[in-house]
């Protein structure tokens, strides 16, 4: 099998994962590497009832770290551009009908992007979440917000469920 791609570590994945049948060539699967951090909460985290402000979420707990990038409990930068898939997911202590939320805010220098999700609760509902695939300059720094309305302070709860991965795509 040829290379006709531009990356040739994608290409050596291809024809290591490949099959010839009758002359033809299958890749079987292609795997891309990828170099991860996984943060949880280490302790539950009290959310205060607000519609306007947030709360940044403290992830204290490191699960696994193979991008290696430069982070406190509430801010995480990452050294190199790249192409990032973000995923943050908030566990929430058991509470019937309000609105939660959480946000994942991409800082790069006074420009500040967010995006998230929020869920209308009638009922007990355990856990917001959301993601995206991004596209960050180096430098870029990530951090997680979650907000609630329920009349009372609630937790985001510490369970593997209350966690931010950052999966960079090589």
């Amino acid at each position: 099998m040829s290379c006709n791609c531009n990356t040739s570590k994608f290409c050596a994945l291809a024809v290591q994962n490949s099959t010839t049948l009758n002359g033809e060539t299958f890749i079987k699967h292609l795997t891309v590497p990828q170099r991860t951090l996984r943060m949880e909460l280490y302790e539950p985290q009290i959310v205060h009832a607000d519609y306007t402000n947030f709360t940044k979420i403290l992830f204290s707990n490191m699960v696994s770290n193979t991008l290696n990038p430069l982070f406190d409990t509430s801010t995480i930068i990452v050294k190199e551009a790249g192409t990032y898939a973000i995923t943050a997911s908030i566990e929430w202590e058991d509470n019937a009908s309000n609105t939660r939320e959480v946000v994942v805010e991409i800082a790069k220098g006074l420009t500040n992007y967010r995006f998230g999700s929020a869920t209308n609760v009638f009922g007990f509902q355990d856990r917001s979440s959301t993601s995206a695939t991004l596209y960050l300059p180096a430098q870029t720094r990530i951090s997680v917000y979650a907000r609630q309305v329920a009349g009372i302070s609630i937790d985001a709860l510490a369970t593997k469920s209350t966690f931010i991965e950052i999966n960079q795509l090589v």
